[in-house]
Order: structure tokens, then C-alpha cells, then sequence
């Protein structure tokens, strides 16, 4: 259906057209398919409205004409003046129904088209105002089919097959002469089961009254159009039909009835479904969450929801009828109300779409209202009522009463902010007087015309970030400016409505905090850094002993995982009761106690020096205690280690007296010895060669102690080139092979590497050291068995290892093993001497060589110690020697002249014995200042060896002196220390070479000979 078009019409018709077009679609597809169009004729303005379907039967557009004389206008000449008699006295005169069929040329086409138009008395305002609805259906092809029934009955079953509807004929007394074939089909009945039978074979009982009165309407000679019944099926299953029939007339008597019956199942099923839809529109109203009422002209109430009744109080049946303004208006605002009310309805006064208003309940209780109005009028758009809804916001203006009181007299500062123009959009008392300002002052001002300009990035940026994107702000600070020019801080709390593109907001003048904070934070950097970077920690504990506070945590227990537990929690049960026990004492005395105390985290232990003192709060109550903790561990383990290292030195200098002792024992010994008169020659052989190998036995300990000495100070130089790893463990072999076959030890040598492919890059003098040092550190504390060595190829290192079969190391000494002055105490290893830092060097010199050292042993079955270098092959191997004996090298020097600055009286004497072959010159100078003096006075002097620590001046300052005059004199400079940094002073100070104590000859000599040229 389409909606009314023409402004002309009463708003009556179209509430009667509205009523046509709640139909759904089925209907108008029924009636399209019927070619049924609905009319609705005021029969007082004689002007009509109808549907697209009746458009379409006359042929008519939008423009169209229509009243009574567009209408005739469209009826066929030939029954024009019939059918305008016949409507104005049935219809307009007589006030009957209309019932007509009748000749029609399109309008649009000049097509002559049947029509049967029906239509029904409707009436309005009493029965003042007439209305004739009905429908004009296109009847054209029935009329046809009529016309050639009469000519060929064969017609008209071949074109009863072709049609959805059923053709019937019944004689005069109902028996049935034709039927459809498809009867069948919306039946069950074969033709056969039907033809002779009486009608009311397919009637359903309750319609056969209905039926028989229509069946003997149309044999009075009329038609029944449209005529509605309930058939039955085979089954007795009933369905709706409707049927078009008329009287067979045959030389002008009624034979008999025909017609078309149709199917309207679906077109019934519409009109239900429509019903349905009204009801449910009538739920909808009922359901509304307002108020929703019709009012006439007079302010009586004629329509009014259930939300409307439970709003007033009342019954549906007290409301209705009854004026408003009487029933529901207050007697103080009734006159004013209704004055308006009147004004309004006579076009006085505009209506006010939106009002709010107090009305009064049958109770007796006032209410407000908020209220939605609109006008009625009708087709000459003259007011006919108000249609207004109301929502009960009695509850809503209390608290909005509520908060603007709280907005008002709230001490806080609170703001309505347009977020659009990120200003001020309202704000209250508070705000304004606050900062200093008038309200006119800040209302539409942006807030960064407010804010410190330090704080304006960070505000920016919360703003942008959070408030603009509907999330809400809270606790944030910054700084706004006064009148006076100064600043106050804030704390924000923000709420955002991006319906309305604003947000609510709340600040806290939180000046007076600031400035503490700002005071404690000066305080606490203060105390910060008075702490910074030392091993104090401050904390706080309750009553119940769990922190609430703690400052400068360690690592171990981070902040965080600190607050709300107690001691308990973080440390071990033994030491946690201990540390709980001291703190309870000084919460029940309120004695400070200051002890220390024993830690142990993770397996780790250290020491602090706690104080501990009980806390009170202003009103003098114990509330917890403050401990102040400082961390000694290293201070303990320093006492410690300086404990053990005076027990370990102490040790090491008995030792080294011991090991001194002896080969100064054979020294001294055999020395006097050799002056006994009468001593054979073999005899004083064997003695010379005791006193050489006791010194050589004291050198290797002083080698020892150097050695450390130069480790620690990091002066070890790392001298790489070839070697043959085969030939230094053959070398080591042949010198401990004799020794410990004397013993009941087997010595084994396993080589991973054939000679020729076995020469790596290495320092080949450390190497050898360290497997000496190994062996010799084995032959100790292996008394039979064996000791065996090797090396073999893993990934890119050699590893070495040496193996014995002695006593083990006691698990609890492995780890310190390879410390300065450790030796394990057993009281089972063998007498064999030693300074205890044969396997600390060794360990260094590993490292140096970039490897590494360890040891597996288990005590009673021996150990292995390990360790590895870097796997350096060299390409050329190294050539083959035989080993060469030291002789007594030769120079010549008797044209030279040689200075010895030496003030020991033996070591002068060395030096001249050692020297006495060369046949130089020589000539002593017995201290530093001396030798500067000859240095002057004899210009022949052609070498200096200048001792370092001499008296009146030493060495170093005499170099200096005599480098400054002669500075192309060569100078040895020689010195019983054997430190690196001993010799690079002396070649700083100016010497050319350097040879320490005790001086080999024929490094001496080459040294000379180098220097003189010879």
C-alpha cells in the first residue's frame, strides 16, 4: 500500500488508509494477484484515496483527479449515467453499501477493462461524517471467461487447467454438475467423487448455513463476490476458500449457480499475521518505559499506556474520559496550564515540544515530568488533539538538585572541560575563587593558558593519550597559575564523556603536600646521598615485625619482594629466630640493641652490624622499630683471610727456613770441609759438586719466591715459538727417571702425538716448569705405585694430565690447593722439601698460556691433576740437537777497560774471578758516587758493571749521572733483585743491559762482548 499523497484529504481518511497499510506483505501480494485495489470515498467531500493496485486497474498516475468526478471520468460512456445514478442514490443519498460491476477505460492505455467495485459504510464524529471503504477488483477476465463459458464448455476445461482457481456448477439444487479437475489437488476428491453429490460434501459443518444462504442469493439472481467460506477436504481437513459466483441464466431463467472458488489460505494467514502485528504494536506502547497519552482538544484523556497509569496511580478505566488538567495537574499550576493548553490548541501560542512539569498522582504525590509533545490535526490541518509522552525524572531532579549543591559548595575544584576546545566549559565557586580569578575570567579559556609551562608538555600528553581516547585520568599533578602570579598544584581526577565531547573533572589543591614532599625529598637525597654507593640499608618494621619501608636494598632481596614480610620469610629458620628474637627484645624493653649478625641467602653468607631501635608515633605509642644494617662482610672475611694468611706465612717461613737451612747446610758444610788439610782429590770433587748443587738447590727456592712475586705484580713474560711437546716430556723424563727408580714408583710418559707432528707455538720453558712442578708436587705424597703423564688432542687444546697412586687431597682442601703457601698437612707425604708454591705458579702459568688447570682426586686412591693449552700446530719441525754441555766461554778484552761498582766485598771478588780470563782491566768503585767520580776522572774506561743498591748513591742515580756526560759509555747494570720492574728502571735510568744475581759467566761474558763488540 502507499501512503496518502494528496494534502486535500482529511487526516481521518488517513487514519483509515493507515489502518489498510498495516497489512504485510502477503496481503498486498494477495490482492495484487487478485487485482483488487482498496478505495476509501468521504462521502461528504466526494474525494477518494485508493492503492497501487487500484492505480494500476484505472490506469491512473500520482496526478490524477480524484473525486467522484475523476471517477466517473474513467467509467465506460455506456454506463457512466447508470453507475452515477446507482451511487448517488445507494451510496450518497441512501447511505448503502455499494456493490457494482461495471465497465471501465484505462487511463492511460483507452483499454475497456471489467471491474466490480464493493464497498462498505464506515462513519466518523457520530454519524456526521460517512465513509464508503471497499475494494474495486479488475473482474475483466472473469467477465470474459464467462462469456465464452456459455460458448464452449471444452474452453473451459482446458482453461480450468491452466488456472489456480476452481471452475464449479451447481444446478438449482445444489448437486453438483462441473468441477475443476485440480479440485483434486486442494480436495483429495476425484471429480468423479464430487460430480452428483450435493454441495455440502466439501462444506464444513459449521458453514453449511453460511453457504446455503449464498447459494440462494445468487439463484435470486444476484452474485456473490468475494464470498469467504470454510471448505472441507477428503480428510476433513478444513481450508479457506472464496468464492465469485453468479446465476446461470438460459433464456432468461436461473438454472443454476457458477463460479471461481480460490484459495485465500495464504491471504488469511496475512490478515492473522497483521492482526497479530497491531497487537503487538499495542504491547510495544504498553511496554514503553514512558508515559504516553492522547489528549483532545478539550484536555480529556482518550488514549494512555500502562507506563501512563503506573505513573499516576491509576486504573486504565478512572483515566480515560476524564480531563486532564483536573485529574493530574496541581491546583497552583492548574489555571496557567490550562491557559496555555488552550491557547495552543486555538493557534494562540506555539506548542513547547519539551517542558518539564509537576503533575500529582491519585495518591496525592508530586511528581516532575518530563514531556515530549506533539500536535494532531487533521486532513484541513486543523488541531484535533496532543499526542505527548512523559518520563517520570522526579528521582533524576533530586539528585541533580544534589550535585549542583555539591558542585557549589564542594571545597575541591571542579570543572565541566569541552573537549573539542580543551577549555573551561563550566566550573564552580571553588575553582575561580581558588586561583584568584572571576568566573568570566576562565569560562571558555583554554587550559594551557592556565598551566606552568613545564608541566604543559606532560599535560598535553595525558590529555592526547588518555582523556581524548575516553579513558579516565586519575592522580595526575601539575601546576596552575593564580592571579597574582604565582602557582598552586593540583591533583586531577578526570572523567571523560565522549558522547558529548566533555569531561568531568575534580583537583585537589595539594600545594601545602607538594612543598612537604618536596622538603622530605630534599631530606631524603640528602640522606641518599649520604648512603650513596655504602653497604648501609635503612628499614622499617610494624608491630608484627613486617617491613613497611626499607632503603639502599641489596640485590638479593630487591624492595619489592621485601614490604609486608618479615624476617621469617626471607631467611633461613635458625638465623630468622635469631634475628626475630633481638628485634621482639627491643620492641618489649624499647632498648636500642646493637650486635651483628649472621647472614645466609642463596648459600651465600655475610655479616652486617645491625642497630635497632623502637619507633613511636606522635603520641608516643610503640608503633614498630627502625633498623639500620651495615654490611661488614667484606671487613669479616678481610679478618679472615688475614687470620689464615699470617697462619699460611707463618707456615710458608718455617717452611722456607727449613728449605733454606738445608742446602745452606751442605754449603757452609762442605765449605769448611774443603779447607781440612790432607783431602784427596776425589774427595774435593765430591765436595765441590755438594756445594753446587746445594746453591743450585737454594736458587730454585729463591726462583720460586721470585716467580710468585712477579704473578702477583703481573710482570711474567710470555715468550712464544716452536717446541716439541715430545722432546721437553722426554727432557723431564730422563731427569726424574733415575730419581724415582730408587723408589717403588713406576714413572709412565704417554705421548698423543708422534714426533715430527707433536711441535705446537707455546712458551716451551713455562711448559716444561709446569709438568716438572707437577711431577715433583706428585713424587711428594706417592710412595709406590706409579706416576704417570701425558697429553692427547681434544678440540683445540692440548690436555695434560699427571696421574700418581699416592694419598689423595681430602675433599675439603681441593679448593684451596692451588693457593700461595698451601700445603695440605696430612703427615703422610715424604720429605721432600718444597716452598708450597710450585702448583700457585703453575696455575698462573697455565692461565697465561690460555688455558686452564684442575685436579680429580679421592683420598687413598691418588689424583690427577689436568691441564690445557691452546693447540697451535707449527708447520717445521723442530731441528733435531744433541745436548750441549756449558763450557767455559773466552773473550778476548786485554785493551779494555772495565769499571765495577760493587760495594760487597764476595761479590767484587766473583766478578774479578769471573773476568780474570778476559785479561781486561779492571778497577772497583765501592759506591754509586765513587763510581760517577772515576767515570770523570778516567776517560778510558770502556764498560761500567754498576751494581743497583750501592751506599751514598745508588745505582739507578749514578747511570743517570755519568749517561749524562758520557752518554755512549756502555752500563750493565746488575742487581740481586730479579724483579721486571727491577730491570726496566735500570734501562730507564739509562744502563744498556741488565744481568741480575746470581750471574751465570757466560752471560756475562756474551753481554760484554756484545756491548764492546767483540
Amino acid at each position: 500500500m502507499k501512503e496518502n499523497k494528496h494534502s486535500t484529504q482529511t487526516e481521518v481518511i488517513g487514519k483509515y488508509l493507515d489502518k489498510l497499510k498495516e497489512g504485510e506483505f502477503l496481503v498486498l501480494e494477495s490482492q495484487r494477484i487478485a487485482h483488487i485495489g482498496s478505495f476509501v470515498f468521504d462521502l461528504n467531500t466526494l474525494e477518494w484515496s485508493g492503492t497501487d493496485v487500484l492505480d494500476e486497474i484505472f490506469g491512473i498516475g500520482e496526478d490524477y483527479q480524484r473525486d467522484v468526478w475523476g471517477w466517473l471520468e474513467l467509467v465506460h460512456p455506456d454506463y457512466r449515467d447508470g453507475i452515477n445514478e446507482y451511487f448517488s442514490s445507494q451510496a450518497v443519498s441512501n447511505r448503502q453499501p455499494f456493490n457494482k460491476e461495471y465497465r471501465i477505460i484505462k487511463n492511460d492505455t483507452g483499454e475497456e477493462r471489467w471491474v466490480h467495485g464493493i464497498g462498505e459504510l464506515k462513519y466518523h464524529d457520530g454519524n456526521n461524517h460517512a465513509f464508503l471503504i471497499g475494494t474495486i477488483q479488475d473482474i475483466t477476465s472473469r467477465k470474459n471467461t464467462e462469456i465464452e463459458l456459455a460458448k464452449s464448455q471444452k474452453w473451459l476445461n482446458s482453461i480450468s487447467q491452466t488456472t489456480n482457481d476452481l471452475f464449479f456448477r451447481l444446478n438449482k439444487e445444489g448437486i453438483i454438475e462441473y468441477v475443476s479437475p485440480k479440485v483434486k489437488f486442494y480436495s483429495g476428491y476425484e471429480e468423479s467423487d464430487l460430480l452428483g453429490n450435493h454441495y455440502s460434501i466439501v462444506t464444513s459443518p459449521g458453514e453449511i448455513e453460511k453457504a446455503g444462504k449464498g447459494f440462494k442469493e445468487v439463484l435470486e439472481g444476484n452474485s456473490i463476490e468475494n464470498f469467504e467460506i470454510n471448505l472441507k477436504t477428503k480428510d476433513g481437513v478444513a481450508y479457506d476458500m472464496e468464492i465469485n459466483a453468479g446465476p446461470e441464466i438460459v433464456d432468461g431463467e436461473v438454472t443454476g449457480v457458477q463460479g471461481i472458488i480460490r484459495d485465500i489460505t495464504k491471504r488469511k494467514d496475512a490478515e492473522a499475521q497483521i492482526i497479530k502485528e497491531r497487537n503487538q504494536a499495542q504491547q510495544y506502547l504498553d511496554v514503553a518505559a514512558v508515559m504516553i497519552a492522547v489528549l483532545d482538544i478539550d484536555g480529556n484523556i482518550i488514549k494512555i499506556n500502562k507506563k501512563g497509569c503506573e505513573i499516576l496511580g491509576f486504573e486504565e478505566s478512572e483515566i480515560l474520559h476524564k480531563n486532564w488538567f483536573d485529574l493530574c495537574i496541581s491546583d497552583e499550576d492548574k489555571k496557567e496550564s490550562r491557559t496555555l493548553f488552550d491557547r495552543v490548541i486555538s493557534g494562540e501560542a506555539p506548542l513547547e515540544e519539551y517542558h518539564e512539569k509537576r503533575i500529582v498522582t491519585k495518591s496525592g504525590e508530586l511528581k516532575i515530568l518530563a514531556f515530549h509533545n506533539s500536535l494532531i490535526k487533521n486532513e484541513n490541518e486543523e488541531i484535533t488533539g496532543v499526542l505527548f509522552s512523559g518520563e517520570d525524572i522526579t528521582v533524576h531532579m533530586l539528585v541533580e538538585e544534589e550535585l549542583k549543591n555539591i558542585f557549589n559548595l564542594s571545597p575541591d575544584l571542579i570543572c565541566i572541560a569541552d573537549l573539542k576546545t580543551l577549555s573551561f566549559k563550566k566550573i564552580n565557586p571553588a575553582f575561580w575563587k581558588l586561583l584568584g580569578y572571576q568566573e568570566k575570567d576562565i569560562i571558555g579559556k583554554p587550559f594551557y593558558d592556565f598551566i606552568h609551562p613545564d608541566d604543559i608538555q606532560r599535560t598535553r600528553g595525558v590529555i592526547e593519550g588518555k582523556l581524548l581516547k575516553g579513558e579516565k585520568i586519575e592522580n595526575f599533578e601539575n601546576r596552575y597559575r593564580t592571579k597574582d602570579g604565582s602557582y598552586k598544584w593540583f591533583e586531577w581526577i578526570s572523567q571523560p564523556i565522549p558522547t558529548f565531547g566533555i569531561a568531568y573533572e575534580v583537583a585537589h589543591d595539594i600545594t601545602n603536600r607538594k612543598l612537604v614532599e618536596q622538603a622530605l625529598k630534599e631530606s631524603e637525597e640528602r640522606f641518599k646521598f649520604a648512603l650513596k654507593d655504602s653497604s648501609i640499608t635503612v628499614s622499617n618494621q610494624d608491630k608484627n615485625l613486617k617491613y613497611t619501608w626499607i632503603y639502599n636494598a641489596k640485590s638479593d632481596f630487591p624492595e619489592d619482594n621485601i614490604i609486608g614480610k618479615t624476617d621469617e620469610d626471607l631467611y633461613p629458620k635458625e638465623e630468622a629466630e635469631i634475628l626475630t628474637g633481638i628485634k621482639q627484645e627491643v620492641l618489649d624493653t624499647g632498648k636500642s640493641i646493637n650486635t651483628k649478625v649472621r647472614f645466609s641467602v642463596d648459600g651465600e653468607i655475610t655479616y652486617h652490624q645491625v642497630s635497632i631501635e623502637p619507633m613511636y608515633d606522635a603520641a608516643g605509642e610503640l608503633t614498630g622499630i627502625s633498623s639500620t644494617s651495615t654490611d661488614v662482610t667484606d671487613l669479616e672475611n678481610a679478618k679472615l683471610k688475614a687470620e689464615e694468611s699470617d697462619k699460611l706465612k707463618s707456615a710458608f717461613l718455617t717452611n722456607l727456613s727449613h728449605e733454606i737451612r738445608t742446602p745452606m747446610n751442605g754449603i757452609v758444610g762442605f765449605s769448611q770441609l774443603l779447607n781440612e788439610p790432607g783431602i784427596s782429590a776425589e774427595k774435593r770433587t765430591q765436595y765441590a759438586r755438594i756445594i753446587n748443587e746445594s746453591g743450585k738447590q737454594l736458587l730454585n727456592i729463591i726462583n720460586d719466591i721470585i716467580d710468585i712475586s712477579k704473578i702477583e705484580s703481573g710482570q711474567i713474560d710470555v715468550n712464544m715459538d716452536k717446541a716439541s711437546i715430545n722432546e721437553k716430556l722426554n727432557e723431564t723424563y730422563s731427569f726424574y727417571k733415575p730419581i724415582l727408580s730408587k723408589e717403588e714408583v713406576d714413572l709412565i710418559l704417554i705421548k698423543g702425538l708422534v714426533d715430527g707432528e707433536d711441535v705446537v707455538y707455546t712458551d716451551a720453558t713455562k711448559l716444561q716448569q709446569i709438568i716438572n712442578n707437577l711431577i715433583s708436587n706428585a713424587m711428594k705424597f706417592t710412595s709406590q705405585g706409579y706416576i704417570e703423564y701425558g697429553y692427547y688432542i681434544k678440540n683445540n687444546f692440548i690436555e695434560f694430565y699427571v696421574k700418581d697412586t699416592g694419598i689423595g687431597v681430602m675433599p675439603e682442601f681441593q679448593d684451596r690447593i692451588f693457593d700461595r703457601f698451601s700445603q695440605e698437612d696430612s703427615g703422610k707425604s715424604k720429605d721432600l722439601g718444597g716452598t708450597g708454591l710450585g702448583l700457585s705458579i703453575s696455575k698462573a702459568y697455565v692461565e697465561l698460556l690460555g688455558g686452564e688447570m684442575w685436579l680429580k682426586s679421592k683420598p687413598g686412591l691418588g689424583t690427577t691433576f689436568y691441564f690445557t693449552i691452546p693447540y697451535k700446530p707449527a708447520n717445521d719441525k723442530v731441528q733435531e740437537h744433541s745436548p750441549q754441555t756449558e763450557g767455559d766461554p773466552q773473550v778476548d778484552l786485554l785493551e779494555n777497560t772495565i769499571l765495577i761498582a760493587e760495594d760487597n766485598d764476595m761479590n767484587y771478588l766473583l766478578l774479578e774471578e769471573l773476568l780474570v780470563k778476559s785479561k781486561a782491566k779492571l778497577i772497583r768503585a765501592s759506591n754509586g758516587q765513587e763510581a760517577v767520580d772515576l767515570c770523570k776522572k778516567l776517560p778510558g774506561i770502556d764498560l761500567v758493571l754498576m751494581d743497583i743498591r750501592m751506599p751514598v748513591m745508588d745505582g739507578y742515580e749514578a747511570i743517570r749521572k755519568i749517561k749524562g756526560y758520557r752518554p755512549g759509555l756502555p752500563i750493565i747494570a746488575q742487581s740481586a733483585f730479579a724483579m721486571l720492574e727491577d730491570e726496566r728502571k735500570a734501562l730507564d735510568a739509562g744502563s744498556d743491559d741488565y744481568i741480575s744475581k746470581p750471574i751465570k759467566k757466560s752471560l756475562l761474558i756474551a753481554k760484554i762482548a756484545n756491548l764492546l763488540n767483540k
